[in-house]
């Protein structure tokens, strides 16, 4: 079955006008592609994803299922990515603009096909989430919304 996370073909590891520079390095199954840059001495493993202008440089290292798009940024240890009731989720920061400052920053949560910023996953988010998609994973999305929101060291979300 292919979803919007599965293309129906299977691209090169570095396509469209992506960018891999520096002693950055490109695994496994994962991809690069859009306009996203990888670069300093960054890794990109597994089946993981870096799409859209994200940029992930330094030491940074993108894993497993992590799926980085948009204006993601990740230059270290400022993402977080697992798999929890059959859905991968990733945690990671945004910027607003492509030069934004990163005080700018902000963190975003994705979970199955979902991506929002980290302060709309409220309850009443998640439980309109959980009747569109999966009624019964109600309890284990509130356990990723709080490991995401102490890892980035915010508030959980209120309604």
């Amino acid at each position: 079955m292919t979803d919007q996370f599965t293309p129906s073909h299977k691209p090169s590891q570095v396509s469209d006008s992506a960018l891999v520079s520096g002693s950055a390095r490109v695994y496994g199954s994962a991809w690069v592609y859009g306009s996203a840059r990888v670069s300093g001495s960054a890794r990109v493993s597994g089946s993981a994803q870096v799409s859209g202008y994200a940029r992930v440089y330094g030491y940074a290292r993108v894993y497993g299922l992590a799926w980085l798009d948009g204006r993601a940024r990740c230059k270290g240890d400022d993402l977080i990515t697992g798999h929890s009731r059959g859905y991968a989720y990733t945690g990671f920061l945004e910027a607003p603009e492509d030069d934004s400052p990163e005080s700018d920053w902000y963190p975003v949560l994705r979970y199955g096909c979902e991506r929002h910023p980290l302060k709309e996953w409220t309850p009443e988010f998640q439980a309109a989430l959980c009747d569109k998609h999966d009624k019964n994973a109600a309890e284990e999305l509130a356990k990723v919304v709080r490991t995401v929101c102490a890892y980035f060291g915010v508030e959980v979300p209120r309604g």
